[in-house]
């Protein structure tokens, strides 16, 4: 013995043992699962003995909480460890002779310096820091012998404190004290026996019980059937080529009796989609058998949804839904193979919809989710009850890649094994079918025990973070394999495995309640309550509820665990700070601790103190630990109530509980309910809002929707301000419009480029397009070119990328032309050019016919009412002061605010101008197609007036006009279900187009697949609905007098402080660096220009010669504004800049004064300072500063 103990404390030894850790991190445990330490080890390291469920907790609280994970690691988590220094990793034997080893924390410490170190991480109070002090001392130890060289260490919060001052301030710090209450309530769990043989059959029973009373039988599937038959009766003579089919829980009896009824349209290819659901929306609605009848549209799946009018069921009609009927014969055929399944996936369920986290509109996870968490779990469970297809197959984990299921067939499940990346001669591509359960049956394992496994694989053992559900194998699939982002819950779609069917739960808080519930709900049915004749009874002496002891009791009086009372403060103010506890209840008050530690601890004890652990080892004999009532909590709601009220519901008699809280008795006195108090421990659910994905509301409540927005009235309006509105909007085209001169100089710069270009490529015709030609150019616009060949119709046949090169290569010997730019990675590849002598920017595209089509087309609009081009003008003006027409930064461009001009003058009554695009003379519709699109219009404008009864019959003035337009479009029209669309007189839906997913939809007139608002973000457009609302307001509010501060009425009308309510545009889909969309900020060309120029210009200055004149001459070309990115401007004109010169505090504003300035608009301009005033001039395009 003596050598034994001599040769731990040798040189040769020490190196062989911490070579030995050194090496355990390639164990799937990681080093904690090499812990084992003797009584003598313990003593030596000072510190108190800990049980194996004790060490389970540490290691593995990391993946059980939400914050991380211990027990094994990803990929990507091996490839950290093994990124340290590489001459660390090389030197790391040579570095033990010296005694010594890097800690955890990074320190490098003696075993003799570590035999004086306390782990702190359990620690909650003074007294529980000042006991492992005397352990590790082994006499009694207080503040007073702090000289003594002890040193504390929190592992947890990788805190290391050299005295016992700093360890005690560390332990009253919050994350502190909830990663120590963390450990304690999973320690606690991890200790829970497994269930006895009566507990099982007692939970079977309730289990049973259940399903019964919540689940689908026989009848209820038969009833399921008859609605089916009843919508293909109704829809089978306007459908006759299609098939109906059930689907979901009414095939798979994974259902509650009150489920929706699902029933899916399989139509031939000659159907359209959006066809059958709004053919059978018309038919249902007309039939006597079904009420309530809607289209809901706007989700992943669009359905029709209606009620059977016998039965009250919910039907919801989908069309073409393969993936969910695959699904569903692949669930029902288990179900019908397993009689475990269906129990436990009801149950299940049921418990899911009693959390509140099976509601897809909440935040919460699809209902056939649960089903394939049960199978995974089945197939990973200690005693396998399904089989694993991939490993059936005899597949390693590595081909998982290469490994889909296709179907099911007879109680097998067909896959298919792809080889397309293996070089062997066999066949690239195999199939075959494997069964889905066993063949050798085990012997039946009771409900109950897989119940209560089930919700420990989930609550405890499984990595939900780092691991993906799967039940294609029972190997460890880590999300690092599917690339799939490492947050919440994944799990793997059995026949579409690229898709997380439970990405709908996208909130951390849902995700942490989900997980609060697993283990609340584990801590519940694993160390039940037992009774004696169902009934408890009350301590007469203490007036608390008191049970018989269950297995803590044993627990707590083990040495494995050390407990110890809870301190819970009876007032109100500190019972409402506490925090959840998912193990402990309160019990008898502690004694006071000395007033020295009161004073210390006060403010943490009244916050977070509802569980404290105490190593006294006392008998708590009348205590339970593991409560049916709801325990002290921060988030506990108030639906659940004090012990007694627990105690209270157990003594009620049947007929006085509700069905979901109904115990469930068994003769051996073990009671399970079925209610949300007992699996949430009374905390509230989350409430998630799907549409900004913010927590606290859900969509229907969203602040953030426009489309919620209450209009306030307006006064009447009155004939003096109409001749003002008027006066504005003609003031807006005589300030913006180009005259006679610029519409010359741009004629005579395409001949210029034409002739030049003739001379470098032989048949080159060039011919303007775009705002320079439509009418609706403003001064200063951008060029657009469109070049073509002579004797060629179209691009076919040439090499546009090689065209366009050449043709930026020709233009760079332009002596006119600056910052030639060829872009061919565009849908319309282009050459981007500066003309210096203008200081117009521009563009030339390769036949880009339709967008010639498309020129003429507004051109003729504009030609038909001098109406039209002020109503575009003033609409583009307002755009520019907003900040929210520049479709390159996130929002709409100036083509798609001049199609809803049109639009709105095609919806008037009287209309102002025609649909062009329906009319057409003779008796048959022409067609002309470029590109594929039929860009046919009326272009005889001259007999308008002979094919169109409308001409000239609207007389409102162009200020009545631009107001009702801002009416139509705040008041009238609804985004979410119309597109704006020119082409057409009748209204277009967005469910027609398919577009549901977008928030604005305008639809180019040719191009009818291109929709102009489908890089708009949530927030721009909100941000653009809302500038429209405050436009409303503004142009809608007749004043008599404008105030002093504004120099003129265009000042007072498009003042961005109100119309934007003083907020800058969103920037989310921006690049950090140039302001633009469709790159990130690594991409960003700006960056690269940028470094290139660093680098050329530091060769200039290695080689001594300096900045050449083409060098500076490029440097000032190229200098732009750095808030907006256009070259036309610096900082100093930009309309940004201005705008937040104008209001400099902007940023510090509070929401209520925002709202304030909302609602009296006239109250906040007179505030407005005289020096930040604004004019709006026409030489810089936007407002200038006066």
């Amino acid at each position: 013995m003596a050598d034994k103990g001599s040769r731990k404390f040798s040189p040769r030894y020490r190196r062989q043992k911490e070579a030995d850790e050194a090496e355990s991190w390639r164990s799937p445990l990681g080093r904690d699962s090499e812990r084992s330490y003797s009584p003598k080890t313990k003593r030596a390291h000072g510190r108190p003995s800990e049980s194996e469920g004790s060490r389970r907790a540490k290691a593995s609280l990391a993946y059980s909480s939400p914050e991380g994970r211990a027990f094994g690691q990803s990929p990507s988590h091996r490839d950290r460890l093994q990124r340290g220094s590489p001459a660390d990793r090389r030197n790391w034997r040579e570095r033990q002779r010296d005694g010594q080893k890097h800690d955890k924390l990074g320190s490098v410490q003696s075993w003799r310096e570590k035999s004086r170190i306390v782990r702190i991480e359990s620690c909650l109070t003074k007294k529980d820091v000042l006991q492992l002090c005397s352990e590790a001392e082994g006499t009694d130890w207080d503040l007073k012998e702090s000289s003594v060289s002890l040193k504390f260490r929190c592992d947890r919060c990788k805190v290391y404190c050299d005295d016992v001052s700093p360890a005690l301030g560390h332990i009253r710090e919050r994350t502190h004290r909830k990663k120590a209450k963390e450990l304690q309530k999973l320690t606690l769990l991890l200790n829970i026996p497994p269930p006895g043989r009566a507990q099982c059959l007692s939970l079977s029973s309730a289990l049973e019980g259940v399903v019964a009373e919540v689940g689908l039988n026989a009848q209820d599937l038969k009833q399921r059937q008859s609605i089916l038959a009843l919508v293909e009766e109704v829809l089978r003579p306007v459908l006759p080529d299609c098939q109906f089919r059930l689907y979901g829980s009414s095939c798979t009896q994974f259902g509650f009796k009150d489920s929706d009824v699902n029933i899916d349209v399989k139509f031939p290819s000659h159907f359209q989609h959006p066809d059958v659901l709004l053919v059978a929306q018309e038919h249902l609605s007309k039939s006597a058998l079904f009420v309530s009848v809607e289209g809901d549209f706007h989700r992943r799946m669009p359905v029709v949804v209606c009620k059977e009018k016998s039965s009250g069921l919910i039907c919801k009609v989908s069309a073409g839904n393969e993936s969910a009927c695959l699904t569903t014969a692949y669930l029902s055929e288990l179900a019908n193979l397993e009689p475990q399944l269906v129990p436990l996936v009801v149950c299940f369920r049921y418990w899911a919809k009693i959390c509140c986290v099976d509601q897809m509109d909440e935040g919460g996870l699809p209902s056939y989710c649960f089903a394939l968490m049960v199978i995974s779990f089945l197939q990973r469970c200690k005693e396998p009850v399904l089989p694993s297809y991939l490993e059936s197959v005899g597949l390693p984990l590595s081909k998982l890649k290469s490994f889909s299921l296709t179907g099911v067939e007879k109680g097998h499940v067909l896959w298919v094994y792809d080889q397309t990346s293996s070089d062997s001669s066999q066949d690239k591509v195999k199939k075959g079918k494997c069964p889905l359960v066993f063949k050798v049956r085990s012997p039946s394992v009771l409900l109950g025990k897989l119940w209560i496994e089930l919700l420990r694989y989930y609550s405890l053992e499984f990595q939900i973070p780092e691991k993906v559900i799967s039940v294609r194998t029972n190997g460890d699939l880590w999300r690092d394999l599917k690339d799939w982002p490492k947050k919440r819950i994944a799990i793997e779609d059995p026949f579409a495995v690229q898709r997380n069917v439970a990405r709908m739960l996208n909130s951390q808080m849902m995700f942490e309640y989900l997980v609060h519930c697993l283990k609340t709900t584990y801590k519940y049915f694993a160390s039940p309550s037992k009774s004696t004749a169902g009934k408890l009874s009350s301590s007469s002496q203490s007036g608390r509820s008191v049970r018989a002891a269950n297995h803590v009791d044993s627990v707590k009086r083990s040495p494995k665990v050390d407990l110890k009372r809870s301190r819970v403060r009876s007032s109100p103010q500190s019972a409402e700070e506490l925090e959840d506890s998912d193990c402990v209840i309160e019990l008898e008050p502690d004694e006071e601790e000395d007033a020295e530690s009161d004073l210390e601890t006060e403010g943490e004890d009244e916050e977070d103190e509802d569980i404290e652990l105490d190593r006294s080892g006392c008998d708590h004999s009348g205590d339970e630990i593991f409560p049916f009532e709801r325990e002290m909590s921060d988030d506990g709601g108030s639906d659940a109530g004090d012990p007694e009220e627990a105690a209270s519901l157990l003594n009620k008699p049947k007929a006085e509980l509700t069905k979901s809280e109904s115990p469930q008795t068994a003769p051996e006195g073990f009671q399970f309910v079925f209610s949300k108090r007992f699996f949430s421990n009374g905390k509230p659910p989350v409430l998630i809002c799907s549409l900004c994905k913010s927590d606290g509301h859900l969509k229907q409540d969203c602040p953030e929707d426009f489309k919620r927005v209450e209009l306030e009235p307006l006064p009447l309006m009155t004939l003096d301000f109409l001749q003002i509105l008027n006066e504005v909007c003609e003031q807006c085209y005589c300030d913006f419009a180009p005259d006679d001169v610029e519409v010359k100089v741009r004629e005579h710069i395409l001949q210029d480029f034409e002739t030049f270009l003739r001379c470098q490529v032989p048949g080159a015709k060039l011919v303007l397009f775009g705002s320079s030609k439509n009418g609706f150019g403003f001064k200063q616009s951008d060029l657009d070119i469109c070049m073509t060949l002579e004797g060629q119709d179209t691009a076919e046949g040439l090499d546009s990328m090689a065209v366009i090169e050449s043709l930026a290569k020709a233009l760079r010997k332009h002596h006119s032309l600056r910052n030639i730019l060829p872009i061919t990675t565009a849908k319309v590849p282009i050459v981007k050019f500066y003309h210096t002598k203008t200081g117009l920017e521009g563009d030339i595209s390769l036949y880009n016919t339709l967008a010639l089509h498309n020129t003429q087309l507004l051109a003729s609009y504009a030609a038909i009412d001098a109406r039209v081009k002020i109503l575009c003008y003033v609409m583009k003006v307002f755009a520019k002061v907003c900040d929210i027409g520049d479709a390159s930064r996130g929002s709409l461009s100036s083509y798609a605010y001049t199609l809803m001009v049109l639009y709105f003058l095609q919806q008037r009554s009287p209309p102002v101008i025609p649909v062009l695009q329906e009319m057409y003379v003779g008796e048959k519709k022409p067609v002309v197609l470029v590109d594929g699109w039929d860009v046919h219009f009326f272009s005889d404008l001259k007999n308008l007036h002979k094919y169109w009864p409308g001409y000239k019959k609207n007389k409102e003035s162009v200020g009545q006009l631009w107001f009702g337009l801002l009416q139509f479009y705040t008041e009238t029209f609804d985004f979410k279900e119309t597109v704006v669309c020119i082409r057409r007189k009748e209204p277009l839906t967005t469910f027609k187009k398919q577009w549901t997913s977008k928030h604005l939809a305008i639809e180019d007139p040719f191009d009818l697949s291109h929709n102009l608002g489908a890089g708009l973000s949530r927030r721009m457009a909100s941000f653009i609905m809302k500038a429209f609302i405050n436009a409303r307001r503004v142009f809608g509010s007749p004043v008599r007098d404008f105030p002093p501060e504004y120099p003129n009425k265009m000042e007072y009308f498009f003042d961005p402080e109100v119309l934007t309510e003083g907020k800058l545009a969103p920037n989310d889909r921006c690049c950090r660096i140039c302001g633009k969309i469709g790159h990130f900020m690594k991409d960003c060309p700006m960056r690269k220009r940028q470094r290139r120029d660093t680098d050329g210009r530091d060769v200039n200055r290695a080689d001594g010669r300096g900045m050449t004149d083409a060098g500076r001459w490029r440097q000032r070309e190229e200098k732009c504004c750095y808030l907006c990115g256009s070259s036309t401007h610096i900082k100093k004109d930009c309309l940004l800049a201005k705008s937040l010169e104008s209001s400099p505090n902007t940023h510090q504003r509070s929401p209520a004064s925002d709202r304030d300035r909302v609602d009296s608009p006239q109250q906040d301009r007179r505030k407005k300072p005289k020096a930040k005033r604004m004019i709006l001039g026409p030489e810089a395009d936007a407002v200038g500063r006066e």
